[in-house]
């Protein structure tokens, strides 16, 4: 079983004047070796955990002073990047986004935005399993609960596996799905962070380093573009 890790960042809206909410990011950190990636995040909350407490002016990582999760809408770019640099060590993880382009998008599209999130996923599943990026195994999915509307949570998998399996014929197996308290999956914390700093380098262009490497040791495999754009993106 493969276990695919999934939050997301920015806004799914047609409200997007003064370029203020030009993006949503949806992050997926697929995991190769779970004792590896525990190890790597441990080690770099322990070493930084003063800082992070620093920083945490609206109590979203630490609560009555005891560190519960890791936010990446509280790193500063400093702290992303030292993240980056001690969570990819030994290769214990891949990452995939999907990034969705509001002001291209149909209107009809952003008028439900449970249904458009789980369109998305669809997509990007068709994409890396035609392209042979996914193979055809079992897929354990666990999404961050805090962002998902209801009905999103009570259609997805079914929806999912009504049209990789039965329409489109590209699994076998029935995915499953299931949502967490970020405070309680620490790797759905983790695509957190990659979601958020995407979102930051759609925004500012600050992070292409940062991004050149993580496709360089081939860690960062696939960006999957909504509605399709011709240029290429790492």
């Amino acid at each position: 079983m493969i276990n695919l890790y999934i939050d997301e960042s920015g806004s799914m809206t047609s409200n997007c004047e003064n370029y203020k909410q030009p993006f949503f990011i949806i992050s997926v950190v697929l995991v190769k070796d779970e004792k590896i990636l525990k190890r790597n995040l441990k080690r770099f909350v322990s070493d930084n955990l003063k800082l992070l407490k620093k920083i945490d002016k609206d109590n979203k990582m630490f609560l009555g002073g005891k560190f519960r999760e890791l936010k990446g809408s509280v790193f500063n770019g400093a702290l992303k990047r030292k993240f980056v640099h001690e969570i990819i060590k030994n290769n214990s993880f891949e990452i995939y986004f999907i990034k969705f382009l509001n002001r291209q998008a149909k209107p009809a599209m952003l008028q439900n935005k449970a249904r458009a999130f789980n369109y998305l996923l669809k997509l990007f599943f068709q994409h890396n399993l035609r392209k042979g990026i996914f193979e055809d195994t079992e897929y354990f999915l666990q999404i961050d609960e805090r962002n998902i509307k209801t009905q999103a949570k009570n259609t997805l998998v079914d929806y999912l596996n009504t049209e990789l399996i039965l329409n489109d014929e590209l699994l076998t197996k029935p995915l499953t799905v299931q949502y967490f308290d970020s405070v309680n999956n620490k790797f759905i914390q983790v695509a957190d962070i990659f979601a958020n700093l995407y979102y930051s380098q759609c925004m500012t262009n600050a992070y292409d380093d940062v991004f050149n490497d993580l496709k360089e040791k081939e860690i960062l495999k696939e960006i999957f573009i909504f509605p399709k754009k011709t240029e290429q993106e790492y």
